[in-house]
Protein backbone atom coordinates (compact mmCIF):
# COMPACT_ATOMS: atom_id res chain seq x y z
CA UNK A 1 0.00 0.00 0.00
CA UNK A 2 1.39 3.38 -1.01
CA UNK A 3 1.13 6.57 1.01
CA UNK A 4 0.52 9.65 -1.11
CA UNK A 5 3.36 12.11 -0.41
CA UNK A 6 1.03 15.05 -1.05
CA UNK A 7 -1.33 14.17 1.81
CA UNK A 8 -1.45 15.84 5.23
CA UNK A 9 -0.96 12.43 6.86
CA UNK A 10 2.26 11.87 4.94
CA UNK A 11 3.63 15.33 5.67
CA UNK A 12 2.85 14.96 9.39
CA UNK A 13 4.61 11.60 9.58
CA UNK A 14 7.58 12.93 7.62
CA UNK A 15 7.94 15.99 9.88
CA UNK A 16 7.69 13.82 13.00
CA UNK A 17 10.57 11.70 11.73
CA UNK A 18 12.70 14.75 10.95
CA UNK A 19 12.09 16.14 14.44
CA UNK A 20 13.17 12.88 16.06
CA UNK A 21 16.23 12.70 13.78
CA UNK A 22 17.22 16.22 14.78
CA UNK A 23 16.89 15.34 18.46
CA UNK A 24 19.17 12.36 17.90
CA UNK A 25 21.62 14.48 15.83
CA UNK A 26 21.00 12.55 12.63
CA UNK A 27 21.14 14.31 9.27
CA UNK A 28 18.78 13.61 6.36
CA UNK A 29 20.98 13.27 3.29
CA UNK A 30 19.92 10.54 0.91
CA UNK A 31 21.89 8.28 -1.36
CA UNK A 32 20.30 4.98 -2.31
CA UNK A 33 17.02 3.24 -1.61
CA UNK A 34 17.13 -0.47 -0.95
CA UNK A 35 15.64 -2.43 -3.81
CA UNK A 36 12.29 -3.82 -2.70
CA UNK A 37 10.90 -5.57 -5.81
CA UNK A 38 12.33 -9.06 -5.90
CA UNK A 39 15.40 -8.31 -3.79
CA UNK A 40 16.13 -8.58 -0.07
CA UNK A 41 15.21 -5.87 2.41
CA UNK A 42 16.34 -5.56 6.01
CA UNK A 43 13.28 -7.25 7.46
CA UNK A 44 13.48 -10.13 4.98
CA UNK A 45 16.21 -11.62 7.14
CA UNK A 46 15.03 -10.23 10.47
CA UNK A 47 17.55 -7.54 11.34
CA UNK A 48 15.15 -5.67 13.59
CA UNK A 49 13.69 -8.59 15.51
CA UNK A 50 16.82 -9.47 17.46
CA UNK A 51 19.17 -7.99 20.01
CA UNK A 52 22.48 -7.30 18.29
CA UNK A 53 25.65 -8.42 20.00
CA UNK A 54 27.82 -7.69 16.97
CA UNK A 55 27.14 -6.78 13.37
CA UNK A 56 29.96 -6.81 10.87
CA UNK A 57 29.49 -5.84 7.26
CA UNK A 58 31.33 -5.55 3.98
CA UNK A 59 30.26 -3.69 0.86
CA UNK A 60 31.07 -4.65 -2.70
CA UNK A 61 30.02 -3.19 -6.03
CA UNK A 62 28.47 -5.34 -8.73
CA UNK A 63 29.32 -4.15 -12.22
CA UNK A 64 31.87 -1.48 -11.33
CA UNK A 65 31.93 1.58 -13.53
CA UNK A 66 34.22 4.66 -13.45
CA UNK A 67 31.41 7.24 -13.54
CA UNK A 68 28.12 7.31 -11.67
CA UNK A 69 25.22 6.49 -13.95
CA UNK A 70 22.46 5.78 -11.44
CA UNK A 71 22.60 2.07 -12.27
CA UNK A 72 25.27 1.11 -9.74
CA UNK A 73 24.34 -1.72 -7.41
CA UNK A 74 26.13 -2.43 -4.13
CA UNK A 75 25.84 -5.61 -2.12
CA UNK A 76 26.09 -5.29 1.65
CA UNK A 77 27.05 -8.60 3.28
CA UNK A 78 26.35 -8.79 7.01
CA UNK A 79 27.15 -11.20 9.82
CA UNK A 80 25.75 -10.89 13.34
CA UNK A 81 25.07 -12.80 16.53
CA UNK A 82 21.62 -12.60 18.07
CA UNK A 83 20.65 -12.74 21.73
CA UNK A 84 20.69 -16.53 22.01
CA UNK A 85 24.19 -16.78 20.54
CA UNK A 86 23.13 -17.85 17.06
CA UNK A 87 25.43 -16.64 14.29
CA UNK A 88 23.59 -15.32 11.26
CA UNK A 89 24.35 -13.69 7.94
CA UNK A 90 22.49 -11.99 5.10
CA UNK A 91 22.84 -9.65 2.14
CA UNK A 92 21.19 -6.33 1.37
CA UNK A 93 21.16 -4.99 -2.19
CA UNK A 94 21.47 -1.22 -2.61
CA UNK A 95 20.94 0.87 -5.74
CA UNK A 96 22.91 4.11 -5.97
CA UNK A 97 21.31 7.31 -7.26
CA UNK A 98 23.53 9.86 -8.96
CA UNK A 99 21.43 12.91 -8.05
CA UNK A 100 23.38 13.34 -4.80
CA UNK A 101 26.66 13.18 -6.71
CA UNK A 102 29.17 14.07 -3.98
CA UNK A 103 27.61 11.69 -1.44
CA UNK A 104 27.20 8.91 -3.98
CA UNK A 105 30.73 9.34 -5.32
CA UNK A 106 32.31 9.32 -1.87
CA UNK A 107 30.25 6.30 -0.79
CA UNK A 108 31.19 4.36 -3.93
CA UNK A 109 34.87 5.25 -3.52
CA UNK A 110 34.84 3.93 0.04
CA UNK A 111 33.10 0.77 -1.21
CA UNK A 112 35.57 0.17 -4.03
CA UNK A 113 38.57 0.79 -1.78
CA UNK A 114 37.26 -1.67 0.81
CA UNK A 115 37.07 0.99 3.50
CA UNK A 116 33.85 -0.37 4.99
CA UNK A 117 34.95 -4.01 5.04
CA UNK A 118 34.88 -5.52 8.52
CA UNK A 119 33.32 -2.44 10.13
CA UNK A 120 30.32 -2.59 12.45
CA UNK A 121 26.93 -1.02 12.95
CA UNK A 122 27.77 0.92 16.08
CA UNK A 123 24.30 2.33 16.69
CA UNK A 124 21.05 0.36 16.58
CA UNK A 125 17.83 2.05 17.73
CA UNK A 126 15.08 -0.55 17.71
CA UNK A 127 12.15 0.52 15.55
CA UNK A 128 14.03 3.52 14.16
CA UNK A 129 17.42 3.15 12.47
CA UNK A 130 20.72 1.27 12.14
CA UNK A 131 23.93 3.32 11.76
CA UNK A 132 27.42 2.34 10.63
CA UNK A 133 30.28 3.51 8.45
CA UNK A 134 32.68 4.72 11.17
CA UNK A 135 35.76 2.91 9.88
CA UNK A 136 38.07 4.86 12.20
CA UNK A 137 36.67 4.48 15.72
CA UNK A 138 33.61 2.22 15.38
CA UNK A 139 31.66 4.40 17.79
CA UNK A 140 30.19 7.22 15.70
CA UNK A 141 33.02 9.70 16.24
CA UNK A 142 35.10 8.95 13.15
CA UNK A 143 35.05 8.63 9.39
CA UNK A 144 35.43 11.15 6.59
CA UNK A 145 34.68 11.75 2.92
CA UNK A 146 36.67 9.65 0.47
CA UNK A 147 37.83 12.64 -1.61
CA UNK A 148 38.01 16.41 -1.51
CA UNK A 149 34.64 18.10 -2.12
CA UNK A 150 35.42 21.65 -0.98
CA UNK A 151 34.60 21.31 2.73
CA UNK A 152 36.42 20.07 5.81
CA UNK A 153 36.62 20.26 9.58
CA UNK A 154 34.06 19.70 12.35
CA UNK A 155 31.90 22.57 11.11
CA UNK A 156 32.13 21.70 7.42
CA UNK A 157 33.70 24.99 6.49
CA UNK A 158 34.35 25.76 2.81
CA UNK A 159 38.01 25.90 1.83
CA UNK A 160 39.61 26.87 -1.49
CA UNK A 161 42.00 23.91 -1.58
CA UNK A 162 42.42 20.41 -0.19
CA UNK A 163 45.70 21.56 1.34
CA UNK A 164 43.70 23.53 3.94
CA UNK A 165 43.19 20.43 6.06
CA UNK A 166 44.17 16.81 6.45
CA UNK A 167 42.22 14.28 4.41
CA UNK A 168 40.85 12.80 7.63
CA UNK A 169 38.88 16.06 8.00
CA UNK A 170 37.25 15.98 4.54
CA UNK A 171 33.46 16.44 4.61
CA UNK A 172 30.64 16.45 2.07
CA UNK A 173 28.55 19.39 0.86
CA UNK A 174 24.84 19.22 1.62
CA UNK A 175 22.77 17.87 -1.30
CA UNK A 176 19.30 17.77 0.18
CA UNK A 177 17.58 19.78 -2.55
CA UNK A 178 17.33 16.94 -5.05
CA UNK A 179 13.67 16.04 -4.60
CA UNK A 180 14.28 12.77 -2.77
CA UNK A 181 12.47 11.98 0.44
CA UNK A 182 13.54 10.07 3.51
CA UNK A 183 11.36 6.99 3.13
CA UNK A 184 11.78 3.60 4.76
CA UNK A 185 14.14 1.19 3.00
CA UNK A 186 16.63 3.93 2.21
CA UNK A 187 20.28 4.33 3.03
CA UNK A 188 21.15 7.88 4.07
CA UNK A 189 24.39 9.61 4.93
CA UNK A 190 24.72 10.74 8.54
CA UNK A 191 25.95 14.19 9.55
CA UNK A 192 25.91 16.58 12.49
CA UNK A 193 23.49 19.49 12.81
CA UNK A 194 26.01 21.76 11.07
CA UNK A 195 25.86 22.12 7.27
CA UNK A 196 28.28 20.21 5.04
CA UNK A 197 29.47 17.76 7.72
CA UNK A 198 28.68 14.41 6.12
CA UNK A 199 31.57 11.95 6.01
CA UNK A 200 31.52 8.17 5.69
CA UNK A 201 28.81 7.26 8.19
CA UNK A 202 25.40 6.18 6.98
CA UNK A 203 22.21 4.76 8.43
CA UNK A 204 19.39 2.48 7.31
CA UNK A 205 15.67 2.85 8.00
CA UNK A 206 14.15 -0.66 7.97
CA UNK A 207 10.68 -1.59 6.79
CA UNK A 208 9.42 -2.18 10.31
CA UNK A 209 10.48 1.23 11.57
CA UNK A 210 7.97 2.90 13.88
CA UNK A 211 8.74 6.17 12.07
CA UNK A 212 7.52 5.19 8.61
CA UNK A 213 7.31 8.05 6.15
CA UNK A 214 6.78 6.15 2.92
CA UNK A 215 5.39 2.95 1.37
Amino acid sequence: MQMDRRTKRYNTAYNDLLNEMNEKRIGEYLIPPLLKDGTPTLTSFGLMGVVFLAVLFALSQAGSSPALTGDEVVRMSLTWTDADGTDRSGDVTIQIHADAPAHASSFMQHVNEGTYDGTIFHRVIDGFMIQGGDFENSDGTGGYAASWFGHCGPNGQAEPSSSACDETQYTLPDEVDNGRLHDVCTLSMAKTNSPHTGGSQFFLIPEDSNNRTGP
